[in-house]
């Protein structure tokens, strides 16, 4: 049934559309079908005649449009799609007056199909399914993650159908060890952070320094538990499987590259001398590793005596600063660790910071504890202030400064302290050289 015709059609012609059996003769019908591609469904057609018909003082003619007509026709039910894992193309196979066939684009609105035509005569309504592709999640890098505490970042191209709540990107360790079961990070592709010269979206897990060779798999999923599709940049398929990936995986393909610069490269190798370091000195998979002690003769106390922390004022009545310590087994973080001296006080009684930011301490065996996390490798050297007062005064009655490499200094200061903590501190400090010099300069 024709539905419309565009008004570029005077209104005294009108279109005469027959879709009977013999209005498209077996010829005609035979003309359309060679002119399909094997993509083409043959067997489903809808032929038609149409034709224009003026009616000028009772005379009728044929006439063809001196521009071009859209006509818009109602399909059979028969023709529409119903499998929504194909998308249904349509198009107009046209016979012309000389025998030849044009193929018309057709698009669809509903159960409606609009073409343009310049010409009338046998039409044909024809129809190719494509397989609906798959959304696909493209994997463009993966590399270190320094914003703060180490760890892995996966960089992705999500288009945007998928970047949603829906949409769950799942990061895994499936490292198995004694001391530590496999983790699962899941999250929603819509909660990223952006790269803004590429618009990839990152995805990061963290990990102790010790834990840097740790497989991490990466997949992602929709709302029903289905995987989605996910692919490298040169094409390969990780869908099923997921794709692994390490910190020490990015150092090895980064350190073989002619083109990383050297300062990188500097950097990266120290990293994982300290992350050696580290899993020696935790007893994490530390077979047959070993720690290169290459300008280890030159670091001593003294050198690191300006890294020793400092001290202002007297805690408040009734607490006491426990102590101060550098945590690596976890993360890279400084611990702080207060204590009441009084059955009738509260720690509500005082108040604390972190340079400028108020924060609270949460307890632990009795203590309570300011944690000074995510320090940048670049700040390892950088001093961080903690501070506390009785609640309601004007003035900071106590203050500690005390910096990554505080603990490196005090370690090296030391008689009796283990050859494999010594590694670590050291390897710890010519790291931190390595990243300023690597951040200074990028």
């Amino acid at each position: 049934n024709v539905v419309d015709v565009d008004t570029n059609v005077p209104t005294s012609i009108s279109l005469v559309v027959d879709d009977s059996d013999a209005a498209v003769s077996t010829d005609d019908q035979q003309t359309v079908k060679d002119a399909l591609d094997d993509e083409h469904n043959k067997e489903e057609v809808l032929y038609f005649d149409a034709e224009l018909v003026k009616n000028e003082n009772g005379n009728e003619t044929t006439p063809q449009p001196k521009t071009p007509v859209t006509i818009t026709i109602e399909l059979p039910s028969s023709l529409l799609n119903i499998d929504e894992n194909v998308i249904r193309v349509f198009e107009i196979v046209h016979v012309k007056q000389d025998g030849s066939t044009e193929t018309l684009p057709a698009t669809l609105n509903g159960s409606q199909l609009s073409f343009t035509t310049g010409s009338f005569s046998p039409f044909a309504v024809v129809y190719k399914d494509k397989e609906k592709e798959s959304a696909t999640i493209t994997l463009r890098a993966g590399a270190i993650s320094l914003k703060g505490q180490i760890g892995v970042d996966f960089k992705l191209d999500i288009p945007d159908e998928l970047l949603n709540d829906d949409t769950k990107i799942i990061i895994t360790n499936t490292h198995q060890s004694s001391q530590d079961a496999s983790s699962t990070l899941v999250f929603k592709a819509s909660d990223y952070e952006l790269e803004p010269s590429t618009n990839r979206k990152i995805y990061s897990f963290y990990l102790p320094v010790r834990r840097m060779a740790d497989d991490l798999n990466i997949h992602a999923e929709d709302k029903d538990g289905n995987r989605i599709r996910l692919v490298t940049g040169s094409g390969v398929d990780y869908t099923d499987t997921g794709f692994t990936y390490s910190g020490l995986t990015y150092i090895h393909n980064q350190l073989n590259k002619d083109t990383t610069p050297e300062n990188l490269k500097s950097f990266l190798r120290n990293l994982e001398n300290f992350s050696n370091a580290a899993r020696i000195l935790f007893g994490y998979e530390a077979e047959g590793l070993s720690v290169d002690k290459t300008g280890f003769d030159d670091i001593n106390a003294a050198l690191l005596e300006g890294f020793d922390y400092s001290r202002s004022g007297s805690e408040p009545e009734g607490l006491k600063h426990k102590s101060v310590t550098l945590e690596l087994k976890s993360e890279t973080k400084i611990i702080h660790k207060f204590q009441l001296l009084e059955q009738d006080k509260s720690i509500d009684d005082y108040e604390f910071y972190v340079g400028d930011r108020k924060v609270t301490p949460f307890e632990e065996d009795g203590l309570y504890i300011i944690e000074v996390e995510n320090i940048r490798a670049r700040d390892l050297d950088e001093f961080y202030t903690v501070s506390v007062k009785a609640k309601g005064a004007d003035d900071i009655a106590y203050s500690m400064d005390y910096a990554a490499l505080s603990y490196a200094y005090r370690q090296l200061s030391k008689s009796g302290v283990s050859e494999d903590l010594i590694n670590v501190v050291k390897s710890l400090y010519i790291y931190s050289n390595a990243a300023n010099d690597y951040f200074e300069n990028n």
